[in-house]
């Protein structure tokens, strides 16, 4: 089923296979759409949530390590290059799990870090403590 405009291009097309298409007349998904979409809000249901990173035996990447990646590779360990965006796109809810990983990466990054300013706390007051009884 096609609806065409007055200059005979492809407005509207609904493909054998019951993909539709919108401003394309061969639509590779089931809703393709050649031009900007506007909406109030996105569902999208997703498997394979984030919050595997806050199991046990999750291995966290040193911090040392996540600079050597990127220093190498030029973006962050698990996320899409620029190049691979451009050339493919990304998937909105494989993309929102990334990110949150990174996120869940991020804070326990920063949990690390308060513990260890903590023991540093510690240290610099027991080392100002010799030192005053040492006057």
């Amino acid at each position: 089923i096609t609806m065409q405009t007055f200059g005979n291009t492809n407005q509207f097309y609904l493909s054998a296979n019951s993909n539709i298409g919108i401003g394309t007349s061969s639509p590779a998904e089931k809703l393709s759409v050649n031009g900007n979409i506007r909406t109030q809000k996105i569902i999208v249901t997703q498997t394979g949530w984030s919050d595997y990173v806050f199991e046990p035996d999750y291995r966290l990447r040193s911090l040392v390590d996540v600079e050597k990646f990127i220093k190498k590779n030029k973006h962050l360990p698990d996320i899409p290059t620029a190049n691979e965006v451009e050339k493919k796109g990304i998937s909105v809810g494989d993309n929102q799990a990334l990110l949150l990983k990174k996120i869940e990466e991020l804070t326990l990054y920063v949990i690390d870090l308060k513990k260890e300013n903590r023991l540093l706390k510690k240290e610099v007051n027991v080392i100002k403590t010799k030192i005053e009884k040492k006057k």
